[in-house]
């Protein structure tokens, strides 16, 4: 082995002095997850005693009138996604909308629509991280629907279908839509069930049009937001201060793992991480979802140990934005969360916002997205959407490199620096660190993109361009030169590979690569199924090689899913993927040239929702490598929950998810929404 003259660089990146304040948060970041936490309860409290001045309860309001019924429902989430299906015996219209930060109903109702010349009662209930709306048809009645969405209003239309509609059964997902928001009603339509057409006077042009039908479900009355006369308010939403509107919402959740079983002395077999975030919402117009302000603050600690004891504690501005919506323009300014993309969990779309990959997949896409900085403009006319982005600032996907199960190299810093080694090689193993060169903040580093879509003959379609960074770091060199390694990172064969190398007195460089990304989604129904897919090509995928080193490749990737709700609260959700390394070389690690994959999830709400099973899973069918995540969740409780499960890899110890297979793990998960 080549002895090197060793001289390490003393100030080492940004990557490095971070990981040296993960070992000990200071006593500001305690004192800021105290200030939240203390926050939160009183957010709680002043809910339960006050839920007139805004909390994060749902909020409802109901018009009829001869030839429509219109659903407006305000959630606690922004951009909620929404699933909806037909049912037969009897004939029922269900949606399901999100509401993962929120506050559930507190019970479950049945509110009769006795004027209602389409809808006999709407049932809501809760199950999981959703409510569920189920609308119970009269029979005969002739309905299309649409589902429009804008900022966090979710609006659903029933309306009295033209008598040469097509007839069908459908069902579908709706989450990311490219139709148009709530105060422009047009979009898809759907149908169901022949009957005789129901006549009268057309439907309101908007909900002012309707008041005479108004009736308010649950919660806080909407109040101006759903076009309620300034005149007519009454008491409980008259404002009683500056501040009244605003509303909070939150959550506190503690999550403790521990591994099935301790693999070899450097893993942390326990994992605790402690999130608490807190939202305010303060409307700055009526109504309340066309311009508001939201900020809101988080508090992070995630712990691994016990042995060798690894934290990062951080406390920091989660999201803060500025919503503007006027007649077909809708602008938002500041820190947020966009998604581009129909699929769910594997999206070659959705490239807007990094991804928070301490723990690799284990936390869900929703749960790894870091909001960032932009700006974005959205024109809706009919059933066309245009949208443009801008991101000033470079913000790449959070990860470790050395001292973790999850990072990049695993242990393997921490195996050469207690190999039987040569001391001075021992003391450079130790020393090693991450010199990263990312992007100067300067105008020609934006990031920008656009993207359109259109809905035609019940197809909701759309193309978008990205000119970005790719957020994956690119390893440029690493100081052990000539190591080839299978990827296992397991400590023998880290020794073994290392025992044939040469040693240089150097950092890890990284730094980041342009790339543009062009992508196709599309998103329709199929008799009884969502069908929906996203194909994407991105210019300069970044892959790890087995001289721990990176390339670019260019990839072609695609995802197509079909998904069905069933009467007895079943959910099944199925994706096909197909990723092609375009100019693919045999030192790439994980990948082959085609990678072809089976993920998503079945769940079954049991007892009224009081309790959920669901499985998470994805399969490589081409390197055997596998993912699977079973969970029961409790919530009888709600807004507070309980989740218990598993979180297993499988596979080669040189595949994607075989690598982390001596990660196993049993979890358990305390949530409380306020």
């Amino acid at each position: 082995m080549m002895e090197p003259q060793v001289t390490w660089p003393t100030d080492r990146s940004k990557t490095a002095r971070r990981r040296a304040e993960r070992t000990a948060p200071g006593p500001l970041s305690f004192a800021g997850t105290c200030v939240l936490a203390l926050a939160g309860v009183l957010a709680c409290l002043l809910g339960l005693a006050a839920p007139a001045a805004g909390t994060s309860t749902l909020r409802h309001a109901l018009y009829v009138s001869a030839t429509e019924t219109r659903l407006q429902i305000e959630t606690p989430v922004s951009d909620p996604a929404v699933r909806t299906s037909f049912l037969d015996s009897p004939r029922r219209f269900v949606a399901e909308v999100s509401v993962s930060n929120g506050q559930m109903p507190a019970q479950d109702r049945i509110i009769p629509v006795p004027s209602d010349p389409r809808v006999a009662s709407i049932a809501l209930s809760q199950g999981g991280d959703h409510v569920r709306y189920t609308f119970l048809l009269r029979k005969g009645a002739k309905v299309q629907y649409r589902v429009l969405k804008g900022a966090s209003i979710v609006t659903l239309v029933l309306r009295s279908a033209p008598s040469q509609a097509i007839v069908t059964q459908q069902s579908a997902r709706r989450s990311h839509s490219t139709g148009p928001r709530p105060s422009a009603p047009s979009g898809p339509s759907r149908f169901l069930d022949p009957g005789p057409q129901d006549g009268g006077q057309d439907a309101p042009s908007s909900p002012q049009a309707a008041q005479q039908g108004r009736v308010i479900l649950g919660g806080a009355p909407m109040g101006a937001a759903l076009g309620t006369p300034a005149g007519n308010a009454t008491d409980h939403e008259k404002a009683t201060g500056p501040l009244s509107n605003v509303r909070l919402r939150g959550f506190v959740e503690a999550t403790g793992a521990q591994d099935l079983k301790r693999d070899h002395r450097f893993e942390q077999t326990r994992t605790f991480r402690n999130r608490v975030r807190l939202e305010a919402k303060l409307p700055l117009a009526s109504p309340p979802g066309k311009t508001h302000f939201l900020v809101s603050a988080e508090s992070d600690l995630l712990w691994f140990g016990p042995h060798r004891d690894w934290n990062d504690h951080d406390v920091d501005l989660y999201e803060a934005y500025l919503h503007w919506a006027e007649g077909p323009w809708e602008v938002r300014v500041g820190k947020q969360i966009v998604r581009w993309g129909k699929t769910d969990q594997l999206s070659p779309v959705d490239n807007l916002n990094p991804q928070d990959l301490r723990q690799f997949v284990v936390p869900t896409l929703e749960e790894r997205k870091i909001p960032t900085w932009m700006a974005r403009l959205r024109f809706f006319h009919r059933s066309f959407s245009l949208e443009a982005v801008a991101i000033p600032f470079f913000e790449p996907a959070d990860l470790d490199y050395f001292g973790t199960d999850w990072a990049i190299f695993r242990h393997t810093r921490e195996v050469l620096e207690e190999a039987p080694l040569p001391p001075f090689l021992r003391h450079a193993a130790a020393s090693v660190g991450v010199d990263e060169d990312e992007p100067p903040k300067t105008f020609r580093n934006t990031q920008w993109g656009v993207r359109t879509g259109i809905t035609v003959g019940g197809w909701d379609l759309a193309a978008s361009y990205l000119y970005g960074w790719n957020p994956m770091p690119f390893v440029k060199s690493f100081p052990v030169k000539g190591i080839r390694t299978d990827g296992s990172f397991d400590p023998a064969q880290i020794l073994t590979a290392a025992s044939q190398a040469t040693w240089a007195a150097e950092d890890v460089a990284v730094g980041y690569r342009r790339t543009h990304t062009v992508g196709l989604e599309w998103e329709t129904v199929l008799g009884n199924y969502g069908f929906r897919g996203e194909t994407a090509f991105t210019s300069h995928g970044v892959f790890l090689t087995s001289d721990l080193t990176s390339v670019t490749q260019p990839v072609l990737f695609t995802v197509i899913g079909i998904d069905r709700t069933w009467a007895d609260d079943w959910y099944a959700n199925l994706q096909l993927g197909h990723q092609v390394l375009l100019d693919y070389g045999k030192s790439v690690l994980y990948f082959k040239r085609h990678n072809v994959s089976v993920n998503g999830e079945i769940r079954k709400d049991l007892f009224r929702g009081d309790l959920e099973a669901r499985l998470r899973a994805m399969v490589l069918l081409t390197d055997g490598g596998s993912f699977w995540n079973p969970s029961l969740t409790v919530r009888r409780f709600a807004p507070l929950s309980i989740t218990t499960g598993l979180k297993l890899f499988a596979g080669p110890s040189d595949t994607f998810f075989g690598t982390y297979s001596d990660n196993d793990q049993a979890y358990v998960t305390v949530r409380y929404n306020y």
